[in-house]
């Protein structure tokens, strides 16, 4: 029995139509290898739709599944799917959100993405693993409308349950618990943003792209009413990285600028209350700088704040900026974003990126 006796039994009016992997052997968004394994034993592709019906829209899922030769190989391919759509490198797709689905094979995760050329869609990828066998659920929605993560979960289980009779493969399907988890590694420095991370812009249909990161002798994430330094005597594994869209034709001081390092925990905290303190004390001390503080969450361990800071420059002229400060531990992160006009992140984009950059932070524990 191999790979081409397994089949993927979705609930509802679905059939399965041909499918063509072309030259490239591509056949999802994200994808950025023909194989996740290139040594592996056997591969699959099927392709299932559902015509439209009561006002829902066409669908369509597309099942990848490889067999490795070893178990080590086996979870490195399940990395490396994960990688594809957690590290996305196609232009203009966001990560929205990362979900561990419990009781579904040996390891399985929900990834929702968003693809901002137009007409935009939304995505949403399932990785499972059992045993030797790894397998992809991908479907692809006109809109940005929040996805059915219940029924992705179910299609996913019905994959791992169509593999798992298979011989060397692992724990088959119970219901399905999803839960929200970390995003999963990506880029030279996990524990910083991606392109991956970041929303669009109003009016810009070119993409971020990032520099790369570099120790942070100076700091482009702070702002101008606390100019915060990361390359100090305590300060450890410091390093920055800003993004732009090249090409667009907008301002030289527009941008997105993280910046990261590692503190003991005590000093970490006094940092983050160093700069609420400068920001607080900052439209007294910069005349024509009013400052709002429009997000905060704080716990023992970790600490969230963002602010809206207006510079006026001139009579007629001012200057937005926003900024966040950020702790998980003794790991810090500063993220600042200067807008050029028009070309704004949408209301809450920005303290979302913030969330997502605080997600990711305490992976700097890692590089310790």
């Amino acid at each position: 029995m191999s790979l081409d006796d397994a089949s993927l039994q979705i609930p509802g009016r679905w059939r399965e139509v041909p499918t063509d992997r072309g030259k490239t052997g591509i056949v999802m968004a994200c994808q950025s290898t023909r194989y996740a394994d290139p040594e592996g034993t056997s591969s699959a592709v099927r392709r299932f739709e559902a015509p439209a019906r009561k006002g829902r829209p066409h669908r369509s899922v597309l099942q990848s599944a490889e067999m490795s030769a070893t178990s080590a190989a086996a979870r490195r391919s399940y990395a490396a799917m994960l990688g594809w759509f957690g590290g996305c490198r196609d232009a203009r797709v966001q990560l929205i959100s990362t979900h561990a689905v419990d009781h579904v094979g040996d390891e399985a995760k929900l990834l929702v993405l968003r693809s901002w050329k137009r007409p935009a869609s939304t995505m949403v990828a399932g990785v499972a693993r059992t045993g030797l066998a790894n397998t992809v659920t991908f479907s692809r929605t006109r809109g940005t409308d929040r996805p059915d993560l219940a029924g992705a979960a179910s299609v996913l289980a019905a994959a791992v349950d169509g593999l798992c009779r298979l011989p060397d493969t692992g724990a088959c399907a119970e219901k399905p618990k999803v839960t929200q988890s970390a995003p999963v590694a990506t880029g030279e420095v996990p524990a910083m943003l991606s392109e991956v991370d970041l929303p669009p812009v109003a009016g810009v249909a070119r993409p971020w792209i990032g520099t790369e990161p570099k120790v942070a002798h100076s700091n482009l994430a702070a702002s101008r009413c606390d100019a915060t330094s990361f390359h100090t005597k305590l300060m450890k594994h410091e390093m920055t990285r800003s993004f732009v869209i090249p090409e667009s034709r907008l301002s030289d001081l527009f941008g997105l600028t993280e910046t990261v390092g590692q503190l003991p925990r005590k000093q970490a905290h006094a940092f983050v209350m160093s700069v609420r303190s400068k920001l607080r004390a900052c439209p007294d001390r910069e005349l024509g700088t009013d400052v709002v503080r429009v997000a905060e969450s704080s716990t023992k361990h970790r600490e969230l704040n963002v602010w809206h800071v207006t510079t006026e420059v001139s009579d007629n002229r001012s200057v937005t900026y926003l900024m966040a400060i950020l702790r998980d531990g003794g790991s810090v992160a500063q993220v600042g974003f200067v807008p050029d006009g028009k070309v704004q992140m949408v209301p809450g984009a920005f303290i979302a990126l913030a969330r997502r950059a605080l997600d990711r932070l305490p992976r700097m524990r890692s590089a310790a």
